[in-house]
């Protein structure tokens, strides 16, 4: 059986032109973001608190875009994971099932409230296989992080049933999927929860039952 050589060994390459450099979507700032920043230093309102500052109106707007009644601007996604987890009083002696494929941040959320990061396998959706989630809970499990990765939601009816059985709360990760929606509904925004439904892609976006 033939088989083309490796590029070590000689081979073409299978990608002619490389990949965008910097991830995470940096390779696409130009000037109109360089500019808006630079007008928010300008009016020297940092804080959400002063009057029409550019953090207090973008709550507003991204709360009436999910359709959702509060979102609170934080500085990454990792801390708005962190401050779900806290608001809940999820700490140490808790688990947190987290999927394996995610960004480290995930189970870094539950390490930063000294709770524990328990990894469960993916499905085809690419994000937590309810089925593992459920095999994965122990006694000490206190909520699950479902990611939506790659713009594709998680199986969230599924998930949702698990935790609703076990009185789990869910906190949607949703850094990886901005924009995206699941039945009809941005990721996160879903009002159906049963102890809480909590959006954190950069931000909390908090809806009760």
């Amino acid at each position: 059986m033939s088989r083309s050589k490796l590029v070590a060994e000689g081979g073409q390459p299978a990608l002619r032109a490389p990949l965008p450099a910097g991830g995470h979507g940096v390779e696409l700032i130009d000037e109109e973001e360089i500019s808006a920043a630079s007008d928010v230093l300008r009016s020297k309102k940092l804080w959400r608190f002063a009057e029409n500052s550019q953090c207090s109106i973008w709550e507003r707007e991204i709360s009436e875009w999910l359709g959702v009644r509060h979102g609170v601007l934080v500085n990454s996604g990792t801390s708005a994971l962190t401050c779900a987890l806290a608001a809940w009083q999820v700490g140490p002696g808790d688990e947190v099932i987290v999927p394996g494929y995610t960004y480290i941040a995930t189970a870094a959320a539950a390490l930063n409230v000294g709770a524990v990061p328990v990894i469960a396998e993916i499905d085809e959706s690419l994000g937590l296989d309810p089925e593992d989630f459920r095999r994965k809970i122990t006694p000490r499990t206190r909520a699950v992080i479902p990611v939506h990765m790659q713009g594709v939601p998680c199986r969230m009816d599924d998930i949702r049933r698990v935790a609703r059985e076990h009185n789990h709360i869910v906190i949607e990760d949703c850094c990886q999927a901005v924009g995206s929606r699941y039945r009809g509904r941005p990721t996160g925004a879903e009002r159906r929860a049963h102890q809480s439904d909590v959006r954190a892609g950069g931000r909390i976006l908090g809806t009760r039952p």
